[in-house]
């Protein structure tokens, strides 16, 4: 089976995904865009170079006509974000197209009152829901957008991003952390809809009621002024720190000495990708209930917490639960671990989409699973 994955740029969340399909496929990567320096200074790399099966389309005219005719030929692929032109010719002829994004309405669905959106929408998706054209919904909300511009159920199957799991000893690696001094990590973009302030405060909250820990907030952008002002404003530069951003591997490194990972978005975070890695790096995760893979990951006091995204006094509630209960906190941190493990990780997803594949490519009813990668975004995770 002939296989590509084309999407903007090539990143580490991809490769655990990539390399499965390239064991088990004729595989390609294609990027559409350089990486921009931005993103790299957010601790990125590119590793469009490293990886054989990646082809740079933007290189040259010669690489984008090249990259068309493989997305032509292919039997099947799955687009992220990429410029129609590349999917046009292969959905003209009906063949096997999974289109993996977020939710369509992050800003409200009076977006579509604009022609533009209204347009592009249509184009790619609703003139598409009687093809061979299926859906990856990546997050909580993109099967209701999907449903509202009329693609039918059972094309809408759930989805993520699956950066690594790497294989750990989850006791040892719960001893190694301690209990003196709870370790708190948050990673993102210092921006409004991450709310890092919220984090500030829940910080200052678990001071004021005795619990010794230190918060470290991972990343950069234009709210940090205003977030060293908050921090020295509560008095909490003892237990508090903005560590600016770092390459991904050291993001790991430090979600893996950290007992809990903190996430704020709104409803505007579409999945929140480091939500996958701090499960997967063993973390409790304290989530707001308005970040995509919240309630698609976490089953709330199980295998992490999620709480009512503007309800300030639950998120502090909740950090101070899973801070002071260590059985608690352990408990989740341990079923989150196993989730990724099991269930969602790279070789999971690209092995279960090979096999609905083929079932399609061989004209018969693919069998789908009930939870996780692959299963049907519509119902409620079981």
């Amino acid at each position: 089976m002939k296989l590509i994955f084309i999407s903007n740029t090539f990143g580490h969340y991809q490769i655990p995904l990539c390399q499965r399909w390239n064991e088990l496929c004729d595989f390609h990567f294609i990027t559409t865009k350089p990486m921009s320096e931005a993103t790299k200074k957010l601790g990125f790399t590119d590793w469009s170079e490293i990886y054989p099966y990646v082809i740079n389309a933007w290189e040259s005219d010669a690489a984008r006509q090249h990259a068309i005719e493989l997305c032509t030929q292919a039997d099947v692929v799955v687009a992220g974000a990429c410029e129609e032109y590349y999917l046009a010719p292969r959905l003209k002829e009906n063949k096997l197209t999974f289109r993996f994004t977020e939710r369509i309405f992050k800003k409200g669905k009076k977006s579509l009152l604009k022609p533009k959106n209204f347009s592009a929408i249509y184009r790619q998706h609703t003139a598409n829901r009687k093809k061979n054209y299926y859906i990856l919904c990546t997050g909580a909300d993109a099967a209701s957008d999907f449903r509202f511009v009329g693609m039918p159920k059972e094309k809408l199957l759930r989805w993520g991003y699956f950066p690594e799991v790497p294989e750990l000893d989850m006791e040892q690696v719960l001893k190694q952390r301690g209990d003196d001094v709870i370790q708190i990590v948050w990673v993102g973009r210092l921006v409004e809809l991450k709310h890092p302030d919220r984090a500030l405060s829940a910080a200052k909250y678990l001071k004021d009621n005795g619990v010794r820990f230190e918060m470290k907030l991972i990343g950069m952008g234009p709210l940090e002024e205003k977030l060293r002002m908050q921090i020295k404003d509560n008095h909490i530069e003892d237990c508090v720190f903005l560590t600016g951003s770092m390459p991904s591997e050291k993001v790991r490194e430090m979600m893996r000495a950290s007992h809990i990972f903190l996430l704020n978005s709104d409803k505007r975070e579409g999945w929140g990708a480091v939500v996958s890695e701090a499960m997967g790096s063993g973390c409790a995760a304290v989530i707001s209930d308005e970040a995509g893979a919240a309630r698609v990951l976490i089953r709330n006091g199980e295998n992490g917490v999620f709480y009512p995204c503007n309800d300030e006094k639950a998120l502090q509630e909740a950090l101070y639960r899973v801070a002071s209960d260590k059985a608690f906190r352990e408990r989740i941190s341990r079923n989150a671990y196993t989730l990724m493990r099991e269930v969602w990780n790279g070789t999971t997803a690209a092995e279960r989409l090979c096999r609905f594949s083929e079932k399609l490519l061989a004209g018969a009813l693919p069998e789908q699973p009930t939870n996780g990668p692959m299963s049907p975004a519509c119902e409620a995770q079981r």
